[in-house]
């Protein structure tokens, strides 16, 4: 197999790979609060009864419980 030559990367392809790793590290945060969010959002409305918290119980519920 033949070695491929490595060329040096240029200033525009750093500051490319720079965009798209901070585009990446973006995506991770959103979606990591997007899961907070939702399971916040899903204590408070069994907290409130707005679903029903015996079919879709509570996160903490199993500590008030005991």
């Amino acid at each position: 197999m033949r070695e491929q030559a490595k060329t040096p990367e240029s200033s525009f392809q750093r500051a490319y790979l720079r965009q798209k790793k901070r585009e990446r590290e973006q995506v991770r945060v959103f979606r990591a609060l997007l899961l907070v969010s939702f399971l916040v959002l899903w204590e408070v409305a069994a907290d409130l009864r707005w679903i029903d918290p015996f079919i879709f119980s509570s996160l903490c519920g199993w500590e008030k419980r005991s």
